[in-house]
């Protein structure tokens, strides 16, 4: 993958993090479909946004 996308994906990943904390709600289930509309696999997908709406939260 390009640099560009990691750079989206963290972006994204901080924003959507640290507004669904203010509100309660986990971001897991924003970032799995995020990260495959990006090109990462589903089979990476989904372990990599619950490790990033831990890791931000």
């Amino acid at each position: 993958m390009s640099p560009a996308v990691y750079i989206i994906s963290a972006v994204l990943v901080f924003v959507f993090s640290g507004l669904l904390a203010m509100a309660g709600v986990g971001a897991a289930f924003l970032f799995a479909p995020l990260f495959y509309y990006l090109g990462v696999p589903l089979a990476e997908a989904a372990p990599t946004a619950l490790m990033a709406a831990r890791g931000s939260g």
